[in-house]
């Protein structure tokens, strides 16, 4: 058969855009708008972004089932990352859940480098938006550690702003990190710097917003127990901890309140998880030196001595499981350290076996911390080693590191 070509179509106008099909409405050619789709797709934007699209219509279409529909501007302030309330939306109209939405995406763009009362004032007008707050303590979080900044945030009563977004959104653990992050910094005493051994005459500030029933103690261990098995909920808790048992009132809250179950809860929670060891075992420091006033856990079903035993096996654990990681051998060097300081608690220490450990600790890791804390419990306990530096006092270890 031989090859013939066909003669060319003739050139036809092309119809203005989306007529053929609009007209025909073929499956096959043609996707109807819908509120669902609509909201898939903003779903690829950034926040500003998704509230210009679905604000500004391109066309009549949209205009009708998107940006006059109240469901669709309902489903863009309750769901990610705003979280507004259900009952801040009902039996709004479009108009007003719009100007809502706009509202929450504007107070949530604007914190970024603001000062610290723009800061305070757009958590307090949003307290019930859980994207607005999460914002904010991002913001204050990488700016804490400036000192001059902590000092604003601390006298613009930030902590206790922080404090009622813990109570309000206990459910929400992206929020609940953050917020314990925040009161890590807002918890360290000012005038000290990081990392350093601080003494019980420093200032500590935020101490009504931290005590009490309705404090920022109760919310962590609240918090801990909520978000049990979330593991950065619970390091970020036990970090916190660390800084509010430096106080002494606080500390004497922390334990009142089973601070101490809670960070051994964790532990036992959580026992591959080597930044939950680590900064449980970061707590635990300050939180087992022995002080006047302090008491023993009440809802522990256990006596001081039996305590004292579930935070050595604790340590010994973590040690075992993690026996490269320098930091984590520190603390918990540190902790049997300072729970020697303890003369009834020597017998204990001595009949959990510790002295392998701590040789183990002293032989394998070259930090000061370790060699200073592990050979100073070891002559505690009467072991036999090489002279050395003793380390004479209690230390109480800053977390914000």
């Amino acid at each position: 058969m031989s090859w013939e070509a066909t003669p060319a179509p003739s050139p036809r106008k092309a119809p203005a855009f989306g007529t053929t099909l609009l007209a025909h409405r073929r499956p096959e050619v043609y996707v109807e708008l819908t509120p669902d789709l609509m909201l898939y797709v903003l779903g690829y934007l950034e926040p500003r972004e998704r509230h210009d699209v679905a604000a500004n219509p391109c066309c009549r279409q949209l205009r009708d089932r998107v940006t006059n529909n109240r469901e669709v501007w309902a489903h863009l302030c309750q769901s990610a990352p705003w979280r507004c309330e259900r009952a801040d939306l009902e039996h709004r109209p479009a108009p007003i859940l719009r100007r809502l939405h706009r509202t929450v995406v504007e107070a949530a763009s604007s914190v970024d480098n603001a000062p610290v009362e723009l800061v305070t004032h757009t958590m307090n007008a949003h307290s019930r938006v859980a994207g607005v707050q999460v914002q904010c303590f991002r913001t204050l979080v990488d700016r804490l550690h400036c000192e001059t900044f902590r000092k604003n945030a601390l006298e613009a009563g930030v902590t206790a702003s922080v404090v009622k977004a813990l109570w309000k959104f206990d459910d929400a653990a992206e929020l609940q990190v953050v917020a314990l992050h925040c009161v890590v910094f807002l918890a360290r005493p000012i005038g000290g710097a990081e990392g350093m051994v601080y003494h019980r005459g420093m200032a500590s500030r935020g101490l009504d917003a931290f005590l009490g029933k309705e404090g920022g103690i109760a919310a962590v261990l609240r918090s801990m127990r909520v978000h049990a098995s979330d593991a950065a909920v619970q390091a970020m808790g036990c970090w916190s901890l660390v800084n509010l048992a430096l106080n002494h009132q606080q500390k004497l809250e922390l334990l009142r309140l089973d601070g101490l179950d809670a960070v051994l809860q964790a532990m036992s929670g959580h026992l591959t998880e080597i930044e939950v060891q680590f900064r449980a075992l970061f707590a635990l420091i300050n939180l087992v030196i022995p002080e006047a006033g302090v008491v023993t856990t009440a809802t522990m079903d256990c006596g001081e001595d039996a305590a004292h035993a579930l935070v050595v096996r604790g340590v010994l654990a973590a040690m075992a499981t993690f026996p490269g990681s320098e930091k984590l051998v520190r603390c918990g060097c540190l902790v049997l350290h300072n729970l020697s300081l303890d003369d009834k608690n020597v017998p204990h220490l001595i009949g959990f076996g510790v002295a392998g450990p701590l040789q183990r600790a002293a032989r394998s890791h070259k930090d000061a911390d370790v060699q200073r804390s592990a050979v100073s419990t070891l002559r505690r306990l009467h072991v036999a080693l090489a002279p050395d530096a003793d380390l004479l006092a209690s230390p109480l270890i800053d977390g914000s590191r």
